[in-house]
């Protein structure tokens, strides 16, 4: 069984070293739904303090597990850094937008970068990048874009709200990277 923390995820991808750490039992366990075809499964424990503790049998799980419970917490942060990442925060976020940091994502940050750093990856962290865009995409299916966080932090009903991919996940990372 993997185990890992859900708040080093993107950190993994940096140090492609994935640490473990323990539940305990007496915590109440949620089970991240299934997509449809039972590709992913994945289980949650909250610590006493609020830390979620996402185990599963593969990468891929681990990931989705991962990028579902990301999602309950902040999934309209996570896409706004999504929408940083892929270089279209100027044009989804106007004036509050980063044209600087869009054109550098845009001449060091496309999709085709993106795809020669995931491709570079070794098999498990592009099956648990995978996982992880699958449940972010899982908990946007479960909860619909009318029904997200409204407010300035919010994203209910916005443009840029939509599936994403690895990709997608990996040019958010490497924004960092690039900062």
């Amino acid at each position: 069984m993997i185990k890992l923390p859900v708040a080093p995820l993107f950190a993994a991808l940096g140090l492609a070293v994935l640490a473990g750490c323990s539940d305990n039992s007496s915590n109440a366990k949620a089970v991240v739904p299934p997509i449809s075809d039972n590709t992913y499964q994945a289980d949650v424990v909250w610590t006493e303090y609020g830390i979620p503790h996402v185990t599963a049998d593969d990468w891929g799980s681990l990931g989705y597990g991962s990028g579902y419970v990301a999602a309950q917490a902040n999934y309209c942060v996570v896409m706004r850094a999504i929408v940083d990442g892929n270089g279209d925060s100027a044009r989804y976020f106007g004036a509050d937008g980063d044209l600087d940091l869009d054109l550098v994502m845009k001449l060091f940050n496309d999709e085709q970068a993106a795809q020669r750093m995931f491709d570079a990856f070794p098999e498990f962290l592009q099956q648990n990048l995978t996982g992880y865009a699958a449940g972010l995409n899982r908990y946007l299916a479960d909860t619909g874009v009318d029904n997200l966080a409204e407010g300035d932090e919010g994203c209910r009903g916005a443009p840029w709200v939509r599936q994403v991919d690895a990709l997608d996940i990996v040019q958010r990372v490497h924004k960092q990277i690039l900062r």
